[in-house]
C-alpha cells in the first residue's frame, strides 16, 4: 500500500476538505454526472453520501503520472499549517470531469479536481511536519506544498506514524486497545473492525492504534491463496504484494519482525462468503518464496508465512515446543520453491526420497529445521503426481469448478494422519476430490479406504521411480 501527501491548506483546498471529506457527499443529488462509475460509489456509500477528493492535472499534466500510482487501499495524509491534520484510506479512483466542475467548479488557470477518489476511515491527527519529514527522510525545508504519492520505504515510515498512540485521534473508537477483540469472536466487515479499532482499514497486515500487536487478515474470497491446514493447524499466509516481486517491507517488513522477535500476532480470517473472525493468535515460525503467478497472470517471487497457532499472547502459556523453538536465520532472498508440476512430476522420484520422516508438529531440535518449508514442498510433490486429478480411482467425479488460482479443486491428505504417527513424505499423502476426501474421513469404510489409497500411492511411486 502506498501513502500520497495531498495539501489541503488554501482557500479552495480547506473549502473543498470541509465540503466534500468532512461532510460526505450525498451522491443522489450528483446521479447525473456519476457516469460509469455510479454502480461503484453507491456500493461503497454509506446511506448513499461517501467522502471524495480529487486533483487538478496541474501543469503540462504533472499530477495524472502520481494519481495514475494510486490504487484502492492507500492511505492519503492532509497536511496543512506545519501539521498532518487527517489520514483517509482510497476506496475507489476514478476520473469525472464534469462530476469535478459539479462538486467544485475550477480554479483560476480553469481547471478542475476531475482525478477523483473516495475515501474512508477518516481519521483526524496532529503530527508535526518535522516528524513526518523524519518519517521519510525528506529535506529540513520540505513543507509538503504539492500532491505527491511517497515510494515503498517512504510509505512504510508514513503508516508507522500514523499507527502511533499519540497523534491525537479525535474519532473515538467504539472499543479500542481497552476491550481487545477475543478468539472467536465475530465482526460482520472491516468496516465493524475499523469501527471498534481504528488503524488503516485495509491492509492485510496492521496494528492498531494504542497497540503493539499485529493483525494479519486472510479472506477466502480474495486474491491471496492461502492454505490452513486442517491436521496440523499451521497457515500458509501469503505475503503483501498483488503485482510483481514481492520484498520485506510493508507488511512483509512487519511480519518479518514478529518472527524474529516470536512476538505473538492475532490472525484474522473470512470464509467463503463468510464474516471476519479473530481465529487464533499464532507465531510466524518461518517463510519462504515460491515463483507463482500474480493478479496480473506473470511469474513473480512472492512468499510465503508460516503461522503456527499458539493458546494465547502470553507466551509462558505456550507448549514448550513453540516456546523454546530457535528463531531461523533466514537470509533476505533465497532460492523460490519451483511451481512448475511438470518438472517436479519429472523428478519426482529424486525428490520424494528427499524427505525425511520427522514429526512436522514438533518444532525443536539440536538444530533448526524448515519443516514447515518442507511439509509444503511435499504437498506441491503430491500434487504434481497427481497431475490435477484425484487419485482414487473409484472418484465418482471431480468438483465442477476450480480454486481461486484457476486449478481444480483438490485436497492433499495424510493416509496416516500425522496424530497417529504417520510421516509427512508424499508417500503417505494422496491428492483428493472433496467428496473422496469425505469418504476417507468421515465413512463408514474409511479403514478400509485407507488401505486402498495406500496401495494407490505405493503402485504409482514404483512406476514413477522405474521412469527415471
Amino acid at each position: 500500500m502506498s501513502v500520497a501527501i495531498q495539501p489541503a491548506g488554501n482557500e479552495f483546498s480547506r473549502k473543498h476538505y470541509q465540503d466534500t471529506v468532512e461532510n460526505p457527499v450525498d451522491l443522489k443529488q450528483y446521479e447525473k454526472v456519476l457516469g460509469t462509475d455510479a454502480k461503484d460509489l453507491f456500493s461503497i456509500a454509506e446511506a448513499g453520501k461517501i467522502a471524495l477528493w480529487g486533483v487538478t492535472p496541474g501543469t503540462n499534466g504533472v499530477n495524472i503520472s502520481k494519481f495514475q500510482k494510486l490504487e484502492p487501499g492507500d492511505t492519503v495524509l492532509f497536511t496543512r499549517k506545519g501539521i498532518v491534520f487527517s489520514s483517509g484510506t482510497i476506496t475507489h479512483i476514478f476520473h469525472n470531469k464534469e462530476f469535478a466542475t459539479a462538486l467544485w467548479q475550477t480554479d483560476a488557470k480553469g481547471q478542475t479536481w476531475e482525478y477523483m477518489y473516495s475515501l474512508d476511515a477518516i481519521q483526524s491527527h496532529e503530527i508535526p511536519y518535522q516528524v513526518l519529514r523524519d518519517a521519510i527522510g525528506s529535506d529540513e525545508g520540505d513543507n509538503f506544498m504539492g500532491f505527491r504519492v511517497l515510494d515503498s520505504e517512504k510509505s512504510d515510515g508514513a503508516l508507522e506514524i500514523t499507527n502511533r498512540p499519540n497523534t491525537i485521534y479525535q474519532r473515538i473508537t467504539e472499543r479500542g486497545p481497552q476491550d481487545p477483540p477475543h478468539i472467536g469472536e465475530r465482526f460482520k466487515n472491516r468496516h465493524a473492525i475499523w469501527k471498534g479499532y481504528g488503524g488503516q482499514k485495509y491492509q492485510g497486515a496492521a496494528i492498531f492504534p494504542g497497540e503493539n500487536y499485529l493483525n494479519i487478515f486472510s479472506d477466502a474470497d480474495g486474491p491471496y491463496p492461502d492454505f490452513i491446514n486442517d491436521e496440523t493447524g499451521v497457515i500458509e499466509y501469503r505475503g503483501q504484494g498483488l503485482t510483481g516481486a514481492q520484498t520485506l517491507t510493508r507488511g512483509n517488513k512487519l511480519l518479518e519482525e514478529a518472527r524474529i522477535s516470536k512476538a505473538p500476532v492475532r490472525f484474522w480470517h473470512k470464509p467463503i462468503n463468510g464474516e471476519w473472525v479473530f481465529k487464533s493468535w499464532v507465531v510466524v515460525a518461518d517463510r519462504t518464496t515460491v515463483s507463482e503467478s500474480d493478479t496480473e497472470n506473470q511469474t513473480s517471487l512472492r512468499f510465503i508465512w508460516f503461522l503456527v497457532p499458539v493458546e494465547s499472547e502470553d507466551s509462558a502459556k505456550w507448549s514448550k515446543e513453540i516456546a523454546l523453538a530457535p528463531i531461523l536465520e533466514l537470509p533476505i532472498e533465497e532460492p523460490s520453491g519451483s511451481s512448475n508440476y511438470e518438472l517436479l512430476l519429472k523428478n519426482y522420484s529424486k525428490l520424494s526420497e528427499g524427505f525425511a520422516d520427522e514429526s512436522v508438529g514438533v518444532m525443536t531440535g539440536t538444530k533448526p529445521v524448515r519443516r514447515f518449508k518442507r511439509s509444503r514442498e511435499a504437498r506441491d510433490l503430491v500434487i504434481a503426481r497427481s497431475e490435477f486429478k484425484c487419485e482414487y480411482d473409484k472418484c465418482t467425479g471431480m468438483p465442477p469448478d476450480v480454486d481461486s488460482q484457476g486449478k481444480p479443486i483438490l485436497q492433499v491428505d495424510h493416509i496416516l494422519p500425522l496424530s497417529e504417527g504417520g510421516s509427512d513424505r508424499p508417500s503417505n499423502m494422496i491428492a483428493i476430490c472433496p467428496n473422496c476426501h469425505v469418504a476417507k474421513t468421515i465413512g463408514q469404510n474409511k479403514k478400509i479406504t485407507a488401505k486402498h489409497f495406500l496401495q494407490i500411492v505405493t503402485k504409482k511411486e514404483k512406476y514413477l521411480s522405474q521412469k527415471i
